[in-house]
């Protein structure tokens, strides 16, 4: 991703959506955000692949 500079961060468009995920370790993946493709993400705050626990 441009974004950022994460190798385990990636992206996959599918129409007009971006869906941003993480590679997991035991080869699983995790979504961290399904975003439509016209928003800049430098503007979005907190950034979708940010993870938060509660």
């Amino acid at each position: 991703m441009p974004e950022i500079d994460d190798d385990a961060i990636r992206e996959i468009v599918f129409h007009n959506y971006r869906i941003i995920y993480r590679k997991e370790d035991d080869d699983g993946i995790l979504i961290l955000g399904i975003i439509h493709a016209a928003r800049d993400l430098n503007n979005v705050n907190p950034h979708p692949w940010e993870v938060y626990d509660f």
